[in-house]
């Protein structure tokens, strides 16, 4: 940014620091100034430091040749007001050489960092040149990155297109082979449930040839063991009868031979009762000694009968 200088007046710039507000009406602003001066005249090559910094020249004298020339500050220009700043470090104790002393070192402090600022401040043709440019490449950086987006946007949109027909042709591809794969499955399902079956049939068959070779040989088995048994039990029935007949047999034998051995003995003792009856008397029998007496009126007793059948009465 610029400033224009107008002869013979003062102006402020940017740059440069403005007074307190203040120091405008301060009548005695003046007479620092002068005193300034008159000291800056008296400086000496053989003076003390302190008249060094009072010898010191304005900052009109010492302007920077590189400086540009709208960036000079004008003559005599103070910024800050150096009459206060006395006036307080006077009244806070010190002399009016320290205080004029302490003064010009800050305002020569003040210059330097004035000086440091003014060299990296930057002109407004410069600034408007950047922004000019910086608008420009934001103008046409804007515009390349449309047309990228644009570009990008018409590329993705191709290769959406080709993909979405790539997947369709995938899809009808996937269809295809599905259904062929369906197809197939089918046929080797049926093939199989046709195997398995088969395969029943020959297992049903296989049992009940099983079956019947099974049920063959348990009736040879049965029939050879019921015949066994049957023999068994007729051998042993026709051993049986052939004992009770001759059982029947010995008795009837028996029987015959007792009952012949009864007559022959109730005819004996008939015969003896008819004798014992005439003669009044019973001979001993089976070589007794003792006789009976039996009346012939009387029926032959219990033991006679006994002993008629041959059974021995104790």
């Amino acid at each position: 940014m610029s400033a224009k200088e107008v002869p013979g007046k003062k102006q402020n710039t940017p740059d440069t620091i403005s007074k307190d507000d203040n120091s405008a009406d301060d009548p005695l602003r003046g007479v620092a100034t002068k005193a300034d001066h008159a000291a800056d005249i008296k400086a000496t090559p053989q003076a003390s430091p302190k008249e060094t910094v009072l010898a010191m020249p304005a900052p009109s004298e010492v302007a920077d040749e590189h400086k540009p020339p709208h960036l000079q500050a004008p003559p005599y220009v103070h910024h800050f007001d150096t009459w206060t700043l006395v006036r307080s470090l006077q009244t806070g104790g010190f002399t009016i050489d320290q205080s004029t002393t302490i003064m010009k070192a800050v305002r020569t402090i003040l210059a330097d960092n004035m000086d440091l600022a003014r060299r990296g401040l930057v002109s407004k043709s410069n600034v408007e040149n950047e922004t000019y440019l910086f608008k420009a490449a934001c103008s046409e950086l804007k515009t390349e990155v449309q047309n990228n987006r644009k570009g990008e946007a018409d590329k993705e949109r191709t290769q959406r297109a080709q993909l979405q027909h790539e997947v369709d042709i995938l899809n009808q591809r996937t269809t295809q082979e599905t259904a062929n794969l369906k197809d197939e499955l089918k046929g080797m399902f049926d093939d199989r449930k046709m195997a398995v079956r088969m395969e029943q049939r020959n297992m049903e068959r296989k049992i009940q040839e099983l079956n019947y070779k099974i049920t063959v040989v348990l009736n040879s088995d049965a029939r050879t063991e019921v015949e066994g048994v049957r023999w068994v039990l007729t051998r042993r029935a026709a051993s049986a009868l052939a004992v009770g007949v001759i059982m029947v047999l010995a008795t009837l034998n028996y029987s015959r031979y007792m009952t012949a051995t009864q007559a022959k003995e109730r005819k004996k003792f008939e015969e003896e009762m008819k004798q014992s009856s005439n003669s009044g008397f019973m001979p001993p029998e089976n070589g007794s000694g003792g006789s009976a007496v039996v009346n012939p009126g009387e029926a032959p007793s219990s033991n006679a009968l006994l002993a008629s059948e041959g059974v021995s009465v104790s």
